[in-house]
């Protein structure tokens, strides 16, 4: 049943209007806010409230979640309970499709008009470091990092966790990822550090596994040796990370910093601007088609637990 409602989910968010938001979030916000407001005004220490919280915050969706799945259980002959998976996997899905992210930036590449790509940088990728608006080549290579990442935790750990902790899984992840990034985002709030490592076990191991698919879809040779570097180490971030693994499986030489200028690689003050912009249209092109190839790989992989009826 799995890869039957991630084939769903993932048709569905493809031919959704791209102008309309999939699902609105707003719950998770209204619900926090109402939790907030029914500890507010009891007694207890800083501590111990933060921690209720912070409990509470996952508690309260995953166990109406796991009622949901469970009244519904055998009804319609499971099909309420599909559309109970569906439902899920596109709220944790991104609210724009990867493709059209990419395009949007390109677009705006095209133009010239690199205020439009520093203020896309802000607005739909949520970029808290912008590089200058007149340094195109950092903010080509801060939008890779971004998209990369991007496509890393909205589709790559979703599918992993929706195949491991089926739909439970996927909100979990969800709600850590919407703590960090829309509540915790400049806070000193005790919960940042529990919700960053949460985040690190969720990423840890799909974050390899992606590292082989790309071997396995780009150059192999390059990644499993970027691989074998990273090993269990968690040193190296994950946005990092996904980044070198992209550019190894795309050919280029394992690197101890990715972030480093690459030698005999010319910059983008030493090429004309319309030979630069068209280099960064394909390079965008080309992270398109390896993210693509990697979500088939995973997509098989689906299909062949299906086939074999491997259940977790």
């Amino acid at each position: 049943m799995k890869f039957l409602v991630v084939l769903t989910a993932i048709v569905v968010a493809t031919i959704w209007k791209q102008d309309l938001d999939r699902i609105d979030d707003s719950w998770f916000f209204k619900l926090r806010a109402n939790i907030e407001r029914m500890l507010a005004g009891r007694q207890a220490d800083d501590n111990s409230r933060w921690f209720i919280i912070f409990l509470l915050t996952y508690a309260v969706p995953l166990i109406l979640l796991a009622l949901v799945l469970w009244l519904s259980a055998g009804l319609l002959f499971g099909l309420i309970t599909i559309l109970a998976h569906v439902f899920v996997l596109l709220m944790a899905f991104d609210r724009i499709q990867p493709g059209e992210l990419a395009r949007q930036f390109q677009k705006h590449w095209d133009e010239s008009d690199y205020e439009a790509c520093y203020l896309y940088l802000e607005r739909e990728l949520g970029c808290t470091e912008l590089p200058l608006v007149d340094d195109v080549e950092a903010l080509h290579t801060t939008f890779k990092r971004l998209y990369l990442y991007r496509c890393f935790e909205r589709m790559f750990v979703t599918l992993f966790w929706y195949l491991i902790a089926g739909p439970l899984g996927v909100l979990f992840a969800y709600i850590s990822y919407q703590l960090r990034y829309d509540v915790l985002t400049g806070s000193e709030s005790p919960e940042v550090d529990p919700v960053d490592g949460i985040i690190k076990l969720l990423e840890w191991l799909p974050l390899r596994l992606l590292g082989l698919t790309l071997g396995l879809v780009g150059n192999f040779e390059n990644c499993f040796n970027r691989l074998q570097r990273i090993g269990f180490s968690a040193e190296v971030s994950a946005d990092q990370a996904v980044y070198e693994y992209t550019l190894c499986a795309l050919g280029e030489a394992d690197q101890e910093n990715a972030q480093q200028p690459r030698e005999n690689s010319p910059s983008a003050k030493q090429i004309p601007a319309d030979e630069y912009r068209t280099q960064v249209v394909g390079e965008i092109e080309s992270l398109q088609r390896l993210m693509q190839r990697s979500q088939f790989a995973w997509l098989t992989v689906f299909a062949l637990v299906t086939v074999l009826g491997w259940q977790f």
